[in-house]
């Protein structure tokens, strides 16, 4: 009886112990997924920060693009961007603020940060509207690289606490890491260690039946204590059933883990569902990391292109400067020739000659005063008119200006002139065709010498020589006869 006493007493022993051991186990491993649960949100927590400062260097980078722009372009929908960009830059920062608002190492490096964004945003908004910079006197570039020079003071801090926030993450993503695989060893052990505790009851209990069985048998045999047997195998049957009832609870506590495991597994791959696409958005931020550096270079070559631009305007303006001296200087000679086409018209006008200049198809271009007093029309109504219709044989008028458009030139053509009051004039008609500088024939220019008294002084002479008694006759170098008279 005293050893089944003693076999008890260390069944009870060992349950204690195991117990104990079991709920230490149980905590500990409570910690660790609890560790485990802070490291994936301290992760989330740090790709929030960076996702904000990606945010304020993307948002920025807009504004002054747009700037830039609209410095090149002049285009004022660029300025509606520009401040668009600036509403989701401060937008960007108050985040940013929520996020470290318990971390005054991060609030003290983010301080130096927004002095930076501060005097950046002064740059960007000192744009007039039409396109040049208020508080700066210097020129488009120079106002372009202090835009860069101060987007790289903006960058230099970004990129400093973007490095410390990448170094934590790292370290962050190393711990969660090692917790995600030291947590279910443990509750790999705690169910291991269970099982044994069951295992090890079982055959125990199952020991101590045997010996109590055998007790009981040798007490019947032997007839001696019957009622003090009878007693302990109450007790042993008692502790019998209290141990199935504790076997019983450690199989609910089993199944209690077991589930307990099951939902950590689930978190275990949700926690990793979120650290690839933490990771996913880290890539992205990184692609658009790279975009902007990448627009930055096309933004670069694009001033390079405009300087080109600028040095070749300069070189055409050069090049109309010179054709505007060239024009002068054509003016010039325009004027002289003017001054000697004026000087040409006074002599024109001063000729007591008829003059008339006829177009290809006969029609009068332009007259002297001698031509609007020997036909007594005014100079308007001669310009136009077929210069035949001033004649009293048109045809022949006619067949003299055509003659002029074959030959070039005719030279005495006799013709006589019609005034409008009736009165006739004998002209000879000297004519030639002008030409522009390229040698195409413009029209006839004529000359008519006014040969009415020469005419009548050769009609008195012919009438004194045929009134003559004697035989007058005129004889050529051949003898031959050419004139007689009556």
């Amino acid at each position: 009886m005293i050893k089944v006493g003693r076999s008890v007493s260390r069944v009870r022993m060992i349950y204690v112990i195991t117990t104990v051991f079991m709920v230490g186990l149980s905590i500990y491993s409570f910690l660790q997924i609890n560790n485990l649960f802070e490291s994936a949100n301290m992760i989330y927590h740090t790709n929030q920060v960076k996702d904000a400062l990606g945010k304020i260097s993307t948002t920025l980078l807009d504004a002054e693009t747009n700037k830039r722009g609209y410095l090149l372009t002049g285009d004022s929908l660029l300025i509606l961007k520009r401040d668009f960009a600036l509403h989701k830059l401060s937008e960007a920062q108050k985040i940013l603020d929520s996020l470290i608002l318990e971390n005054p190492e991060q609030r003290r490096q983010v301080t130096f940060l927004y002095q930076a964004i501060a005097e950046k945003i002064l740059s960007i908004k000192a744009t007039s509207d039409k396109g040049l910079p208020i508080a700066m006197t210097g020129n488009l570039k120079a106002n372009i690289v202090e835009g860069i020079r101060s987007m790289d003071k903006v960058n230099l801090y970004l990129e400093e606490i973007m490095s410390q926030e990448t170094s934590l993450l790292e370290l962050r993503t190393q711990r969660f890491t090692r917790l995600s695989l030291i947590a279910p060893l443990y509750i790999i052990v705690l169910f291991l260690g269970a099982l044994l505790i069951l295992f090890y009851s079982y055959f125990k209990l199952n020991s101590e039946l045997v010996k109590s069985h055998g007790l009981h048998a040798a007490l019947v045999l032997q007839g001696e204590d019957r009622e003090v047997l009878g007693d302990e195998l109450m007790i042993a049957n008692k502790e019998l059933a209290f141990q199935n009832e504790e076997k019983e609870k450690r199989a609910a506590e089993l199944m209690i883990a077991n589930k307990e495991l099951a939902f950590q597994n689930e978190e275990k791959e949700k926690r990793a569902s979120e650290l690839a696409i933490a990771n996913k958005e880290l890539a992205f931020q990184n692609d658009e990391k790279e975009k902007r550096a990448t627009e930055l270079m096309i933004a670069n070559k694009e001033l390079a292109f405009q300087n080109e631009e600028k040095e070749k305007r300069a070189f055409e303006l050069a090049i109309a400067n010179k054709e505007l001296a060239f024009q002068n200087e054509e003016k010039e000679k325009r004027a002289a020739e003017l001054i000697i086409a004026n000087y040409a018209r006074s002599l024109i006008e001063a000729s007591l000659d008829p003059l008339v200049t006829i177009s290809a198809d006969g029609k009068i271009t332009d007259v002297n005063a001698a031509s609007i007093k020997v036909t007594g029309v005014s100079r308007e109504k001669l310009i136009g008119t077929d210069f035949s219709n001033y004649f009293t044989e048109p045809k022949k008028a006619k067949e003299g200006y055509l003659q002029v458009f074959e030959k070039g030139f005719v030279s005495d053509y006799p013709l006589t002139i019609k005034h409008k009051d009736g009165n006739l004039t004998d002209v000879l008609y000297n004519a030639s065709v002008y030409k522009d500088g390229k040698g195409n024939v413009l029209g006839v220019f004529a000359a008519a010498r006014d040969v009415t008294e020469q005419k009548q002084a050769s009609q008195y002479a012919r009438s004194l020589i045929e009134a003559n008694l004697d035989p007058l006759v005129t004889i050529s170098a051949d003898g031959k006869i050419t004139d007689v008279n009556a």
